[in-house]
């Protein structure tokens, strides 16, 4: 009965809520919206991982498909040992990505996410996972609610699986993710209890990122990140 009504009911009353004031959600995200064009922020997209070369085009295609394209590509290789550094450094050669650097000896991700960040100029700074693709809408859309409140300091991206029609496994992974992702996510922030940006798309305010010293150096980067923004005083919404 615990977990039915954790899981279940409340999500469903807060579900009707989040329904019922749609209209009003809709008129403030139409003048959000209005503002970033406005202002057109420069922001800095940084990707961070380990042996992630043969993913590297795909998710710079995607990027280049963009309707705000007024961003940099960073992208830190942290001592892989594939072809990582031949590709990227490739890509830069070729125009599809701003920036690559390297750590020759492995320190995790969290130290190759700071890497970028040192050099990083924008308001606001953009975190991916190489291995994923986005939606051309994706990068205007997770920065739009920085212009809903200026107490908002990071928000969440929604994060689905592509493939789900490639198999049972694939499917059920899917459903997962639309659970505990994408409604529970959705639940969290209404409740003031969202604890984790993922790592796999997530955007930061930049001075807060600068206020906290950048991601924790060891495991559950993404939840200590979270939560050292939400202890300073701002918000985190999906």
């Amino acid at each position: 009965m615990l977990e039915l009504s954790r899981y279940i009911f409340a999500d469903f009353a807060i579900a009707g809520w989040y329904y019922l004031f749609r209209n009003d959600r809709k008129r403030k995200w139409d003048k959000a919206r209005r503002a970033f064009w406005n202002e057109n922020p420069f922001v800095p997209v940084i990707i961070p991982g380990k042996n992630e070369g043969k993913h590297l085009f795909k998710l710079t295609k995607s990027l280049a498909e963009q309707t705000f394209q007024n961003f940099e590509l960073i992208i830190v290789d942290d001592g892989s040992d594939d072809e990582t550094p031949i590709i990227g450094r490739n890509l830069q050669k070729r125009g599809l990505i701003d920036l690559f650097l390297r750590n020759d000896m492995r320190g995790g991700k969290a130290s190759a996410a700071n890497l970028a960040l040192r050099f990083s100029k924008g308001k606001y700074i953009v975190h991916l996972d190489a291995d994923c693709s986005f939606d051309r809408e994706a990068i205007k859309n997770i920065l739009i609610p920085f212009f809903l409140d200026e107490k908002i300091g990071a928000v969440g991206g929604n994060v689905k699986v592509r493939n789900a029609d490639e198999s049972l496994c694939a499917r059920l992974q899917a459903i997962e993710y639309l659970k505990t992702i994408s409604v529970g996510r959705i639940i969290a922030p209404q409740l003031g209890i969202y604890k984790i940006i993922s790592g796999a798309f997530g955007a930061f305010r930049a001075d807060v990122i600068d206020s906290i010293k950048g991601w924790d150096i060891g495991p559950g980067l993404d939840g200590d990140i979270t939560v050292k923004i939400r202890k300073s005083g701002f918000k985190t919404v999906f």
